[in-house]
């Protein structure tokens, strides 16, 4: 009897091991620094992996394994290992604390497979230009509401990122695409192209650009005191300030430092607009009080 229990085990053990193997995980693969054991690298990427990633997609991607390079196992030469984890991972997430060469190098190898990456950096990472203007999440470990945060901001990221349909675009993309665009595009399209780029010139022009920055300084200030543990920071509330005052609100700047939102308004809001503004301010969770000049 006890034989047969463990034929049947043994044949139940393989089975699931074939269909692990004919419907295998998603896997998200983290890069970035890793460092020496007991290092402050170390200890960094540690509290991203385990205090900020693993929950985030245990709570709401379960259905995703997550690896490290350091967590490989498989015999091999770690490169190519590498190389083949960064084609075929369904997800990858760069931590670009430290500016890595490692972690960019393999970023770079992602972007051109054309393939979802999150961008991820410690607060207080100065990101090199070619990459700063694409959306990428700050992250801290001095603090658990920091770790809070930065696990919201992953969770919407890895949202989009798996959307069916969800469109990649990072620099290597881009620069294929104005390349494709160049030897394919219309005179029409040419045109509306060339007035494009004229106009990036204009605003990338220090010497042109300083009268949009004097009229962006005449804003009125509009501060919220908010409840780190209450408020949510993936709330909308440009969408709230719109919806309060659309003829104003639509203009609005918002900034999150600690535990305020600096709000900014044209300098020519009414005064009754101001005060729609911040009765629709205070009824928002979160948001302890707000005050700024009405």
């Amino acid at each position: 009897m006890t034989a047969n229990v463990n034929v049947t085990e043994e044949i139940m053990t393989k089975t699931e091991q074939s269909e692990k193997k004919d419907n295998p995980r998603p896997v998200c693969f983290v890069v970035g620094p890793i460092g020496e054991s007991g290092s402050e690298t170390r200890r960094r990427a540690d509290w991203l992996l385990k205090g900020v990633i693993v929950p985030t997609f245990n709570d709401h991607f379960s259905g995703f394994e997550i690896k490290r390079a350091d967590t490989i196992s498989s015999p091999g030469m770690i490169d190519v290992q590498l190389i083949e984890m960064l084609f075929e991972a369904e997800l990858v997430i760069v931590d670009m604390s430290e500016t890595n060469a490692n972690a960019f190098y393999e970023m770079g190898i992602r972007h051109a497979f054309s393939k979802p990456v999150i961008h991820m950096f410690a607060q207080g990472t100065k990101i090199p230009f070619d990459v700063a203007p694409h959306r990428a999440i700050p992250f801290s470990i001095d603090h658990i509401e920091d770790l809070w945060l930065a696990g919201v901001a992953l969770k919407d990221a890895v949202t989009e990122a798996i959307k069916p349909g969800f469109t990649v675009i990072n620099p290597v993309t881009r620069a294929l695409g104005l390349k494709k665009f160049e030897t394919t595009a219309t005179p029409e399209m040419q045109l509306l192209w060339d007035e494009i780029s004229e106009l990036r010139r204009l605003i990338s022009d220090p010497n042109l650009r300083k009268p949009f920055r004097r009229s962006m300084q005449e804003f009125k200030p509009l501060e919220a005191r908010i409840n780190l543990l209450m408020y949510r920071p993936d709330t909308d509330i440009r969408a709230i300030i719109a919806a309060a005052s659309p003829e104003y609100g639509v203009w609005c700047q918002v900034h999150q430092e600690d535990s305020s939102l600096f709000i900014s308004l044209p300098i020519d809001i009414p005064e009754d607009e101001m005060n729609k503004i911040g009765v629709a301010l205070r009824g928002t969770p979160g948001i302890v009080d707000v005050w700024g000049r009405f």
